[in-house]
């Protein structure tokens, strides 16, 4: 880390002194032509190190980016892998309906198995009391009359009886 850190401040009075040499050399008058720019050739090199401590600056700025992405992808997997062991550990889900003559209601506390089926052992000797037992006999009757075809003949008018039109 003070590796990185000392890397910064050389950059940063690299960049100092070059321009502190350039601002000597415009006062001085060294250049070339008329009034144009040349570098001054210990400027050339400081800039050509400046530019190379830039890019290694950028190189760590995208690593540090590209780890602060996979950091932070790791802690939402980790938070889904929790979330799905505890679905796990407490059981499997179920909806219980409770249907009615007229509606049907959905039971949301009711939404693991195992207490669904404890609360429905509480209910049924209830629910037998209100309605009564239905045996096996009796669903097979009911489900041969619901099942069995109904024949209907159609109603053809007689040859005496007189139409209405």
């Amino acid at each position: 880390m003070q590796r990185k850190a000392s890397r910064h401040f050389f950059a940063k009075s690299i960049l100092r002194f070059q321009d502190r040499a350039r601002a000597g050399a415009e006062q001085q008058g060294v250049g070339h032509g008329s009034g144009a720019r040349q570098p001054v050739a210990g400027i050339d090199v400081v800039r050509r190190v400046a530019r190379r401590v830039d890019a290694d600056q950028n190189q760590l700025a995208d690593a540090a980016t590209w780890n602060a992405w996979a950091i932070t992808m790791m802690i939402l997997a980790s938070i889904a892998l929790v979330l799905l062991l505890v679905n796990n550990v407490f059981g499997a889900a179920c909806d219980v309906r409770i249907q009615t003559a007229v509606q049907t209601d959905i039971l949301t506390p009711l939404s693991r198995v195992k207490r669904a089926n404890q609360a429905l052992e509480r209910l049924r000797p209830l629910i037998n009391q209100a309605q009564g037992q239905f045996t096996a006999e009796e669903a097979v009757l009911r489900l041969r009359e619901l099942t069995a075809p109904t024949i209907t003949t159609p109603r053809t008018a007689s040859p005496t009886q007189q139409v209405d039109l």
